[in-house]
């Protein structure tokens, strides 16, 4: 209340007792004098809580009558002059100003009336439950939340102690919080909001937030808690966290599952290219035309298997987040004129020239090295297959106003319709070139640009019809352990190929050592048809001898008794696996310096990232290439 409220109702309390005190002096009886008394009383303590049309009935009631009985009292004991110059006309004055300090009043009361009324409604109406206690814990007022939330009406719970909402551990220490706060101002849950549990009265113990803040009243220390009901968030949570599980369960069988087919898949693939190139080798392709024809669709066929198979199995890795990157400084000049040494052959095969502009100096960027490729390999695949007979691909490294390095390439073809360019990277959609004879799976540029992402860079494109299309990579800049100054004037280099290089001259690109004595290979296999198709390999290489064992076991105790030259060691092979065999040979003395290249269908590239990380001299996929296998064999010849 406030000093002109309580000011105005004095000087109400003032004027109504100097009314009495004129009616017992000059109207006379005792009994008004004393009403009006107990009016100003009633008026002092209870104005507040009145209306004011309440107010003017109970003012006429207590004191306009009286007054008027009073002044009918003066008629027949005192003169007219007496009651009209002391009663009446002092009574009228005070009556108006009365009504002026009235209006004074009410209108100072009204803001916390309406304070009072609202606060009141919140308490009512406020969803969470809210509880009064006092410093002992004994309950004072409780909103009709409490009741929804606990079970209990208000009547059970006021001056109970506040333990009765508590389950017996919070109940047991609740007087203990409070008596160590108001003894050493600690808290622990004074001012704190936290997660506790609360007890309905069917006994039920249910998840409860609770907070509570220490506040006086009139020189008493009360404590106010607010507390909500949790089961409903709880539930969620549960159902939520059940869900991601079941999620993650699903990814990873669905991972497993891929994995798994894709060595079912690849296991028998292998056997079919690899003896499809061994029967290849032997096919004199002037005296059987038809049979080399026909291996070249066994193996056309089986490679576009084989490329679907790895775009899938890269797409699932990638959508259930388990893309392992190993992220370094890499040289994008390099890695650009591996993948273009690696796309050659198809370039040639579809008369497309390839063109790299770079600059002077080499640019790293941060990026995974194999990741990296993958990406570049498919922008450079697309652009061969998607161009025009005699038409050319140009690769280009610029230098963004981003502080970005970009690769572009661009083809000569006949450019994509602009409808397209929405769903440009969605999986398995061609972009209405299914009917077209070029082989493709609608994958590759979703990957690509899925390994974009996760990378920290940006995949682009623009395109004309009948003028071609230039898609563009742009990578984060790598620190300062490397310059990366961009030469001015940028040099042409056309990489022009008449003819494929013949295998017993290069092969991708490095010289075949001669052959100076025998190499002794150890294959460590459990497949049957694969070490078939190894045995029937390495008839087609001269002075190679090789042994073969069916357990990683038996192979690493052979490989410490007998040292071969080589070994090649599969990966997936049940009891010991092919890590684990590895461990063992580089342990020992006799095997450690012994190449060892893993041999897998599993091709992902955490699997691929793990071998480097033990130190394989490489690593063979399945279907393994012939020339690979002969490659391999060759370097070991020192």
């Amino acid at each position: 209340m406030s000093k002109k409220l309580a000011a105005s109702k004095m000087a109400m309390l003032l004027v109504t007792l100097m009314i009495a005190s004129i009616d017992a002096l000059y109207a006379g009886p005792f009994p008004v004098a004393l009403l009006h008394v107990f009016t100003a009383i009633y008026f002092r303590y209870t104005f507040q809580r009145l209306k004011a049309l309440y107010y003017w009935v109970f003012f006429g009631f207590f004191v306009f009558l009286p007054w008027a009985a009073g002044l009918s009292s003066s008629f027949s004991s005192l003169k007219i002059v007496d009651v009209f110059e002391v009663g009446f006309f002092a009574r009228l004055i005070i009556l108006l100003l009365l009504g002026v300090l009235h209006f004074t009043a009410n209108r100072l009361a009204t803001p916390d009336v309406r304070s009072h009324a609202q606060l009141n409604a919140l308490w009512d109406s406020i969803v969470d439950g809210l509880i009064v206690i006092t410093d002992k814990g004994i309950i004072q007022s409780v909103n009709p939340a409490v009741t929804n939330i606990f079970g209990y009406l208000p009547d059970e719970l006021v001056r109970k102690n506040v333990k009765t909402l508590m389950p017996g551990e919070y109940a047991d220490n609740h007087d203990q919080y409070v008596s160590n706060y108001n003894r050493t101002g600690e808290a622990k849950i004074i001012g704190i909001g936290r997660e506790v549990s609360g007890k309905r009265k069917n006994g039920e113990i249910f998840p409860l937030y609770l907070a509570v803040n220490r506040f006086e009243v009139n020189g008493r220390v009360y404590y106010g808690g607010i507390v909500r009901d949790q089961t409903a968030e709880k539930k969620a949570e549960a159902d939520l966290v059940a869900a991601k599980e079941d999620a993650e369960a699903a990814s990873s069988a669905k991972s497993a599952f891929l994995n798994s087919m894709s060595h079912e898949v690849r296991t028998p693939l292998n056997a079919i290219l690899g003896f499809a190139q061994l029967i290849d080798l032997d096919v004199d392709e002037k005296a059987q035309p038809e049979i080399h024809a026909n291996l070249a669709h066994i193996k056309k066929s089986g490679e576009h298997l084989l490329s679907l198979l790895n775009d899938i199995l890269d797409l699932a890795t990638i959508e259930t987040g388990q893309l392992k990157l190993d992220m370094v400084d890499a040289d994008l000049k390099q890695i650009i004129q591996n993948c273009i040494d690696m796309v050659m052959p198809m370039a040639l095969k579809h008369k497309v020239r390839i063109i790299l502009r770079e600059p002077q100096a080499s640019f790293y960027v941060v990026a995974d090295k194999i990741r990296l490729s993958q990406a570049v390999m498919n922008l450079l695949t697309n652009a061969i297959k998607y161009n025009k007979v005699d038409g050319t691909v140009v690769v280009s490294l610029t230098s963004q106003p981003t502080g970005r390095i970009r690769v572009a390439v661009k083809d000569d073809g006949v450019g994509i319709p602009e409808a397209h360019w929405p769903k440009m990277f969605e999986p398995f959609n061609r972009l209405g070139r299914e009917a077209m004879s070029i082989e493709g799976s609608g994958i590759g540029l979703s990957v690509t640009k899925s390994i974009m992402d996760t990378m920290n860079g940006e995949i682009g494109f623009t395109s004309k019809i009948g003028k071609g299309s230039e898609f563009w990579l742009d990578l984060p800049l790598a620190g300062a352990g490397h310059k990366v100054a961009v030469a001015a004037s940028l040099e042409k280099k056309e990489a022009f190929c008449n003819a494929v290089p013949a295998p017993s001259e290069t092969v991708n690109g490095t010289s075949v050592k001669p052959q100076y004595g025998k190499v002794w290979v150890l294959y460590i296999e459990d497949n049957k048809s694969n070490i078939e198709l190894m045995e029937s390999l390495i008839r087609h290489i001269d002075n190679v001898e090789l042994v073969t064992r069916s357990k990683a076991e038996e192979g690493v105790a052979y490989a410490i008794v007998n040292t071969p030259d080589l070994i090649l060691l599969d990966l997936n092979m049940p009891e010991m696996d092919g890590f684990e065999a590895f461990n063992l040979l580089k342990e020992d003395e006799n095997t450690h310096q012994i190449p060892v290249y893993a041999v897998s269908a599993d091709v992902r590239g955490s699997v691929v990232q793990r071998t480097e990380e033990l130190g394989f001299s490489g690593f063979v996929s399945k279907p393994f290439d012939v020339q690979e296998i002969k490659k391999i064999i060759n370097l070991s010849r020192t």
